[in-house]
């Protein structure tokens, strides 16, 4: 399977945290493909090559994102470095989650790959995107990431420029109504006034838009 998104780790937290350590950010989901994959609904953890059933939050093991589908499942992968991530084929692959909250300040984090092919809606974290948030890479220009917030109008978001092919650090954040995109920890950044409204209570995905 040729990689389209790597997932190194996905963070979803509550307020406006400018760090990047998932430690220091409280999260309500804290996904490390280092920890708590499995290939069924928690006995059998993941290998190298195992479609993904369930991904368990290393911070509760209360919150996780399934999918209960073989064909929409991503690989696990571990690189010859030790890394682990997850592969995403780029059109059906995702994850959902049991986070269901309605986020006013929050801050989304994720390590992420793609091979520099495009596709339609490359949302890697997702809640629906006119009435909630999104994390994503821009499906016509390579290179450009970043979201929006209650963005129901193209391009939705503001993005940054950071090369394909390479791993990267993406970062939304919203205080109020000001939103922050930060790659690569502040070496590229953007920034735009939107909505202080509430998101929606639409469960999170991973790897894909909302259905």
């Amino acid at each position: 399977m040729p990689l389209v998104r790597g997932t190194r780790y996905a963070t979803i937290a509550r307020g406006s945290a400018s760090g990047f350590n998932p430690l220091t950010l409280n999260p309500i989901g804290w996904f490390d493909p280092l920890f708590g994959v499995y290939s069924d609904a928690r006995t059998t953890p993941a290998v190298d090559g195992d479609p993904v059933y369930r991904w368990v939050s290393k911070n509760s093991a209360a919150v996780y994102a399934d999918q209960t589908v073989l064909a929409n499942r991503p690989i696990y992968r571990i690189a010859a470095n030790g890394f682990g991530y997850l592969d995403f084929d780029g059109t059906n692959d995702h994850l959902v989650t049991n986070i269901t909250n309605a986020l006013g300040d929050f801050t989304l984090l994720a390590a992420i790959r793609s091979d520099g092919r495009n596709f339609s809606y490359e949302r890697f974290i997702d809640k629906k995107y006119d009435t909630g948030m999104t994390l994503m890479r821009e499906s016509v220009n390579s290179g450009k990431w970043g979201g929006g917030v209650l963005n129901w109008g193209s391009p939705y978001g503001q993005f940054v420029t950071l090369a394909d092919s390479s791993w990267h650090r993406i970062a939304s954040r919203r205080s109020s109504t000001s939103h922050l995109i930060y790659g690569d920890g502040g070496a590229v950044s953007a920034t735009a006034t939107v909505s202080a409204a509430a998101t929606s209570a639409d469960a999170v995905y991973l790897g894909a838009e909302v259905g």
